[in-house]
């Protein structure tokens, strides 16, 4: 289900890969519990978009099991996600259970964010500039 092609990466020069166990279930997660959308969805592959940001889905393959399996996954890493309105996110991800590992702030790098850790373990972070 492509609407186009070009639409499946960011322009921004990054898209993060996110290695999920069931596509079905982080698809569910992404767009249920944080109101992420779909613009493509294959099989075991999917790129979701939250406003300008964009991520991929991928179940992988048997030769990307052999290196994922040298460590555990998203440790390490945060992906930090930029949002119009980080307080709806936020207030759509705590009525949906989501599991928040850092409350929503303000901080001292002029950001208001919040930390979630996705069913996977990857530990992704929603912010707005301060004063949005």
């Amino acid at each position: 289900m492509i609407r186009n092609p070009r639409d499946d990466f960011s322009t921004s020069g990054l898209a993060p890969e996110l290695f999920v166990r069931d596509l079905a279930a982080s698809l569910g997660f992404y767009q249920e519990m944080l109101g992420f959308g779909v613009v493509r969805q294959d099989p075991e592959f999917a790129v979701l978009t939250l406003g300008n940001a964009r991520i991929q889905l991928v179940v992988p393959d048997e030769s990307t099991r052999a290196w994922l399996a040298a460590g555990p996954r998203g440790v390490g890493v945060n992906v930090r996600i930029i949002v119009d309105d980080v307080d709806a996110v936020y207030a759509r991800a705590r009525s949906q259970d989501v599991r928040i590992a850092r409350e929503i702030g303000d901080r001292f790098y002029e950001l208001r964010d919040f930390t979630i850790v996705d069913p996977d373990g990857f530990v992704l972070s929603f912010a707005s500039p301060i004063g949005r």
